[in-house]
């Protein structure tokens, strides 16, 4: 159901209506209702599958010999790009949900997911330590979330600046930003 409301979105564009996505997933608007609560309650459902997918190849990035938090961070910063340039309406539909709801950008899914795995990819890389746990790691990680997302929509509206040179500027600000406020990972 998830995967024809994306594609759904991705055909209709980010306005797409509840009655239009019904018609795309084959089912009545009650039902969709049924399986989400409402339009907020889908977009989690989208966002949840997407973040599903890039922490998938970042976690296939960490199982590499030899990765370090700078190489984590840069496939993390790569697929968050990619995922914007590529599926542009559905950030557009997560975007406009998430700002016409009654909850705030940080209470979606897609934050909660990228903070859990944001986590469990800093303990599998050694940095910090349980000193750093808790509220403290949460809000630097949803910080680090809410620059690299706004970074990207910015360069998507100016893109003068390439993309090889703009993963590269973000994943560099982010590791320094890591390894500051954590430590480096054990080599």
């Amino acid at each position: 159901m998830v995967e024809r409301a994306s594609d759904a979105i991705r055909a209709r564009g980010a306005g797409v209506s509840l009655d239009e996505l019904a018609v795309a997933c084959g089912v009545s608007k009650p039902v969709l209702y049924d399986l989400f609560g409402d339009k907020v309650g889908l977009a989690d459902a989208v966002a949840a599958e997407l973040a599903r997918r890039v922490t998938q190849r970042v976690g296939a990035a960490l199982a590499q010999p030899g990765a370090t938090v700078a190489s984590a961070v840069a496939a993390l910063v790569d697929e968050m790009v990619g995922l914007l340039e590529t599926e542009h309406e559905l950030y557009r539909f997560l975007v406009a949900t998430i700002r016409g709801g009654d909850h705030g950008f940080f209470d979606s899914a897609l934050v909660r997911v990228v903070r859990e795995r944001g986590v469990d990819l800093l303990a599998a890389l050694g940095a910090g330590g349980p000193e750093v746990a808790g509220d403290r790691l949460r809000v630097l990680i949803d910080g680090a979330f809410g620059f690299l997302f706004f970074a990207v929509e910015s360069w998507q509206a100016d893109p003068r600046v390439g993309r090889d040179e703009l993963v590269a500027t973000l994943g560099g600000v982010l590791t320094r930003v890591i390894e500051t406020e954590l430590g480096p990972a054990p080599t």
